[in-house]
């Protein structure tokens, strides 16, 4: 199966609307809070959900010339959409290789940063290892995501 919309994707993870919104939303929170637990300065996090159905979502941080801080936001998009399915019982083999497919950008962009693969090895650890110590915050914000739509930074530092 072609995976190259949010439709497909969706499809392909057999995931409800509901379970779409959220992983895609722990996904961008997971970004943001690697991002900024590794010196990134976030400014917006925003989901595009339109009539129930999710079409994207982006974080925009302030440029940061620290190589190792971009990676590890990179890394957290889809580190935190593994916690996400390991914490509800929804982890499989098809859906951790469908979450490594849909995050090809972010993947690219590690390759791009990746001065060698010790690099990005390690940042890899770190995005793990800073998600999971903030795993309750990464739900909360999650879920005032999914219900707003956007958060600014400012408004994602005060989520604790």
């Amino acid at each position: 199966m072609s995976v190259t919309t949010t439709a497909d994707v969706q499809r392909a993870l057999g995931f409800t609307d509901a379970q779409y919104i959220a992983w895609t939303a722990i996904h961008e929170i997971g970004h943001a809070v690697a991002g900024e637990a590794a010196g990134m300065k976030v400014r917006k996090i925003e989901i595009n959900a339109r009539k129930g159905r999710i079409h994207g979502g982006r974080v925009v941080c302030a440029p940061n010339h620290d190589i190792h801080a971009n990676l590890v936001c990179a890394h957290g998009g889809h580190i935190a959409q593994d916690l996400w399915m390991r914490q509800y019982g929804l982890i499989t083999s098809h859906r951790l290789s469908i979450s490594r497919t849909s995050s090809r950008a972010d993947l690219d962009k590690v390759a791009q940063y990746q001065p060698n693969p010790q690099a990005g090895i390690q940042a890899e650890d770190d995005a793990r290892r800073l998600l999971g110590a903030s795993w309750p915050r990464v739900i909360r914000a999650t879920n005032v995501l999914m219900a707003e739509a956007k958060l600014s930074g400012r408004q994602l530092a005060r989520i604790r």
